[in-house]
């Protein structure tokens, strides 16, 4: 059996505690841990629930002193809401983050509720507002970023917005890149992996998934777009099933399989001969960044969450679409057998060449990979990761 890559990220020989003694430490204090984020070897992002209350986020660290230092510091920003979990853990409630600090007073605004927060990182809410008679009329998204990062993420979405033929994304509103906050648009419609269960994500509606994939790849690169290589996927893929071989949360009956699926994936990605045309990527493709409104019709889809948008070989973008369509097989949000037509449509409607369709299994598959990773570390979304190796 091949040994799996393992990222101690500066603990030397010193691996952490297994993610299964972690959260049983959770466990023990009340606390269910839900999923887990990776940043290091030494350091996890978290989301809890205890009981019937409504999940939450927190951190755990390797180092208890550092975990008594950043519980310290994030409660200063909005006292009483934050709580030890043992020595290694904290739970962050209403908003309260000390490099997000204006989350909490934002979150704290009626109308305003939470969509999606990653300590330290960034958070997304959601604002309405309503007319006299009580109805909403108007729903925007605030995005809360590090200082200095909301303006040019404000300036990807109005390049691709402003660009002639180009994707539809939500418009800008407002931005304030020293708090850095980014307000835009709710582009109407639900997202595909809402629509996957109901039967509305059609063969139809995947060519114009395809299609409207093209007009992303088909716009000019904004300035200062940087680029990424097969060999930064080969990269962030051997992070992620590193970090979960790290934690010790591989199932073992995958990890032989794994290693191997991994070296290889590894040789496909390095012999890719050089994309002879290089696209805007959006780079985390999948059907929860697709919006489809009422009625299917022309410009129905939409296009979201492109802060990580780069320029690279357009096959990588399908092939993470096509890999997280057999991941919802595997949820059972789509009939195993309709991944093929599926993948099918989104080709024709993207009007896929050669090119493209001979490096699409390399990226599918350093996908599957990445994603066996980070599922690890989400044992209520997908219980055995290892069927997306099958």
């Amino acid at each position: 059996m091949s040994a799996l890559p393992v990222d101690h990220d500066g603990l030397g020989a010193v691996p952490p505690p297994s993610l299964a003694r972690i959260d049983a430490d959770l466990a023990a204090h009340g606390w269910h841990l839900r999923q887990a984020q990776p940043r290091g070897a030494d350091h996890l992002l978290l989301q809890l629930s205890a009981g019937g209350s409504k999940p939450c986020v927190g951190q755990w660290f390797a180092d208890r002193a550092r975990a008594a230092e950043v519980a310290r510091r994030t409660d200063a920003v909005r006292p009483g809401s934050v709580a030890r979990v043992g020595q290694h853990a904290l739970v962050q409630r209403h908003g309260a983050d000390r490099r997000l600090p204006q989350l909490a007073a934002l979150l704290a605004v009626p109308g305003t509720r939470l969509v999606a927060h990653r300590p330290e990182r960034r958070a997304v809410l959601r604002t309405e507002a309503h007319d006299q008679a009580g109805d909403v009329s108007a729903t925007r998204y605030v995005k809360v970023l590090r200082p200095g990062r909301a303006a040019p993420a404000a300036a990807t979405l109005r390049h691709l917005g402003e660009a002639p033929l180009g994707p539809r994304v939500p418009r800008v509103l407002g931005v304030d890149d020293a708090q850095g906050l980014l307000v835009t648009e709710a582009l109407p419609g639900r997202t595909l992996h809402e629509l996957l269960p109901t039967g509305e994500v059609t063969l139809t509606v995947l060519r114009r998934v395809g299609a409207l994939v093209r007009q992303l790849h088909g716009v000019a690169a904004p300035d200062g777009a940087g680029a990424h290589t097969a060999a930064d996927e080969a990269s962030a893929t051997r992070r992620a099933v590193g970090l979960a071989a790290t934690y010790d949360a591989l199932a073992r009956t995958v990890t032989g399989d794994l290693a191997e699926r991994l070296r290889e994936c590894e040789v496909r990605l390095g012999a890719l001969p050089t994309p002879t045309r290089a696209v805007p990527l959006h780079r985390d493709l999948h059907d929860k960044q697709l919006l489809l409104a009422p009625g299917h019709g022309p410009g129905a889809l939409g296009l979201i969450d492109l802060d990580l948008l780069a320029v690279g070989d357009p096959a990588l973008d399908l092939g993470n679409l096509v890999a997280h369509l057999e991941l919802r097989a595997a949820q059972g949000l789509l009939a195993p057998e309709a991944v093929g037509p599926a993948t099918a449509a989104l080709l024709e409607g993207y009007g896929a060449d050669a090119a493209v369709r001979a490096a699409l299994p390399t990226y599918v598959e350093a996908t599957r990979l990445r994603l066996v990773g980070v599922y690890a570390f989400r044992p209520t979304s997908l219980p055995d990761p290892g069927v997306l190796l099958t």
